[in-house]
């Protein structure tokens, strides 16, 4: 019995150090116009060094996101008590509510991805010194 929770344990740890490491491949499969398993590798190659940022990061966005999506089931919960719907109306009208939220919410994770992908190219193939030695020298 002990050994299922090591063995678990260790599985956990391992997958979450992996997913971290290609959580980019998406992002490099569109921008750079790369194979999937090339992308892999790519995003793989990026997140060396920088995994601990990548991973607080993401932890971070979640935090945010199901604190914004709490917000809104709250927000839908109240509006659809002060009318005194019914039942049915009232689901419908959170449903609504919080369809309307996750629309204007959803997009935020795309984002975050895209920008931890152009900082952490930035880092590797210092771009970002290139931009602050073209900028002194203007």
């Amino acid at each position: 019995m002990m050994w299922r929770l090591v063995f678990g344990a260790v599985a956990f740890v391992v997958f979450c150090y992996a997913f971290g490491k290609i959580i980019l491949g998406a992002v490099i499969l569109i921008v750079e116009d790369k194979g999937a398993i090339e992308s892999l590798g790519r995003s793989w190659t990026l997140t060396a060094g920088n995994w601990w940022r990548v991973a607080i990061i993401l932890t971070v966005l979640v935090i945010v996101i199901v604190a914004l999506f709490l917000f809104i089931g709250i927000i839908a919960g109240i509006v659809a008590a002060s009318m005194g719907s019914t039942a049915g109306t009232a689901g419908l009208l959170i449903q609504g509510i919080s369809l309307l939220g996750n629309t204007l919410i959803s997009p935020l994770y795309a984002a975050v991805l895209v920008a931890i992908y152009h900082d952490l190219k930035m880092r590797k193939e210092g771009a970002d010194l290139a931009g602050r030695v073209n900028a002194l020298a203007v």
